[in-house]
């Protein structure tokens, strides 16, 4: 019973990914929402919780990781390139990714910690 508990909570876990990245997209266009910050961490917290698998983490932090690289030095590149509204949206879009990986991240990395330390 327990089990298939854990898989109908699994379900919501893709989900909630998708519509974490089509928030991010929203908000792009409706800046200055203090609720959407949090709205997107707990989106994260729940791709964190319910979508990766112990199999799966290290290719999961892995990608947050060179995620949160790239979009940090994709901000750089972006800034010095003209088109400053069409390059601000995608900086803004950039922001709310990495405010989405995040806390996802920090979820995945503790339960790995875990697992590394619990034998």
């Amino acid at each position: 019973m327990a089990k298939n508990k854990k898989y109908e909570l699994s379900k919501y876990g893709p989900w909630a990914f998708y519509v974490a990245l089509i928030v991010a997209v929203v908000l792009v266009f409706l800046p200055n929402m203090p609720w959407a910050i949090w709205l997107l961490a707990a989106l994260g917290l729940v791709v964190g919780l319910l979508n990766v698998s112990e199999k799966e983490s290290t290719p999961f932090l892995l990608s947050t990781l060179a995620w949160m690289v790239a979009s940090t030095s994709l901000y750089n590149v972006l800034g010095v390139l003209p088109g400053q509204d069409v390059v601000g949206l995608l900086v803004s879009f950039l922001e709310n990714v990495v405010t989405f990986v995040g806390p996802a991240a920090a979820v995945v990395a503790m339960t790995t910690l875990y697992y590394v330390t619990k034998d």
